[in-house]
């Protein structure tokens, strides 16, 4: 965590785990969804790529149907007897099922995307990660890709925006990065370097939003919700791709030991609901830590700079 003239406020350094030769990995996603699928195919899985699952409901002989879309526009009805609802943030199950369970703001905009560097990253990001702090309300993280390219969200409170992914115009382009350097103003280079070597391709403005997770027996029986489908979490959270995947790994867990369904999935709320709530909690932090002023701002410097352990505290580290 850097000061607004990129000065060390506090650097975390977790110990390695068992044999891990680092304390902390990253994995593109790109990889691990390589590896999985390789992974999957070796046990005979099949994968039905572009199909959507539309609809769901139980019918009279107590199993599940679900009514599945494919690229043509062509519907098909499957039954089975469990349904894992692993579609995402906006889930379609979850929207018919649990109509009211609704994603909600949670005060802060993100914008932000890749600055392409083909000579190399500038310092200190070809070094390390991590994010800038104002202490006047904006912060902005910035994390390398690869050799040449890093991945940066600057991030500020305010009333909720629309959502936009990518196809930027050039004059939208050149207005986003003109808000940007001008509520960014006070941090120092390569700050404005980063923002003017974005590859408008991988712009992003997205309203941070979350929901709590899902304990089961208030949902249809047959279904059991996973990922986002269950406990959407901002990017604040940095943990929404590990709790979908620690989630599968439970919940296949928990099925292979219960002795019925009903058990498996109750097990499986006992793991997966706890760990959500605490993520939930600690993505609060980080919005408020990051984006905090005054005299909140000259405490977290202090604290950061005596020991770090208000900042560990506050990021669950």
């Amino acid at each position: 965590m850097w000061d607004r003239n990129w000065k060390e406020i506090v650097s975390v350094q977790p110990k390695p785990w068992g044999n891990l030769p680092a304390g902390s990995i990253r994995i593109a996603r790109r990889d691990l969804r390589r590896i999985m699928v390789e992974n999957a195919e070796k046990a005979k899985a099949t994968f039905h790529l572009g199909c959507a699952c539309t609809s769901v409901e139980r019918v009279d002989n107590g199993r599940i149907q679900v009514t599945v879309t494919d690229q043509a526009g062509e519907t098909s009805l499957h039954e089975c007897d469990l349904l894992v609802a692993a579609d995402g943030a906006n889930s379609k199950i979850r929207a018919i099922l649990r109509p009211n369970d609704k994603l909600v703001y949670n005060g802060a905009i993100q914008m932000g995307g890749n600055g392409r560097f083909p000579n190399g990253l500038p310092s200190p990001l070809g070094e390390n990660w991590g994010l800038i702090l104002s202490g006047q309300g904006v912060r902005c993280f910035f994390s390398a890709v690869d050799k040449e390219r890093v991945v940066w969200a600057f991030s500020q409170r305010e009333p909720e925006r629309k959502q936009r992914v990518g196809g930027f115009s050039p004059d939208e382009m050149d207005a986003l990065k003109r808000e940007i350097l001008e509520r960014g103003h006070m941090f120092a280079e390569p700050f404005k370097t980063i923002v003017e070597a974005t590859d408008p391709a991988s712009a992003f403005m997205i309203p941070c939003k979350d929901k709590q997770p899902i304990r089961h027996e208030e949902s249809l029986e047959g279904v059991v919700f996973i990922g986002d489908a269950n406990h959407t979490v901002s990017p604040f959270a940095r943990a929404g791709a590990n709790l979908a995947l620690k989630d599968g790994w439970d919940l296949a867990e928990c099925l292979w030991k219960a002795s019925s369904l009903k058990a498996a999935v109750a097990e499986y709320d006992s793991i997966s609901y706890p760990r959500a709530v605490a993520t939930l909690k600690k993505s609060h932090q980080r919005i408020e830590m990051g984006h905090c002023t005054g005299i909140k701002y000259i405490l977290l410097r202090l604290a950061g700079l005596v020991s770090g352990r208000l900042f560990m505290w506050l990021t669950g580290t």
